[in-house]
């Protein structure tokens, strides 16, 4: 991992993938990596606009029969078609202000402490007495 990387790490947060990087890691996920993607973003985006936890709880559960119904599919036509409806389902109804962690980047908590720069951490600094 170069400087950069790191550095590109901890400004943009651990989940930060550049864009090259992750054009190069689509094509190669695979089918069970993609459906299982597009299901826990289903339910992230169900959670964002959902009001209440029952409300939430209710739509996930037809979420969870809908991919449990199309499951015994074999056809692979079928089985893209499927996956690409639900991509379109998803992008269609993505919130414009998801919850975020607050510990997440973009949260309000995050870097709110940040470690002190190594330049003044050093013994003799923190040795001396301070007024």
């Amino acid at each position: 991992m170069c400087i950069r990387d790191r550095y590109q790490r901890r400004v943009r947060g651990p989940g930060f993938a550049s864009p090259s990087r992750l054009q190069m890691s689509l094509p190669a996920i695979s089918h069970r990596s993609r459906v299982m993607r597009v299901y826990k973003s289903l339910l992230v985006t169900q959670r964002n606009w959902a009001i209440d936890r029952d409300v939430f709880n209710t739509e996930a559960l037809k979420t969870q029969a809908l991919f449990r119904s199309r499951a015994s599919e074999t056809n692979p036509t079928i089985i893209a078609a499927y996956v690409e409806e639900a991509e379109r389902k998803l992008a269609h109804f993505r919130h414009p202000d998801p919850y975020i962690l607050p510990t997440e980047f973009g949260g309000s908590k995050y870097m709110r402490n940040p470690a002190p720069p190594e330049s003044i951490s050093s013994d003799d600094v923190v040795s001396r007495p301070h007024y």
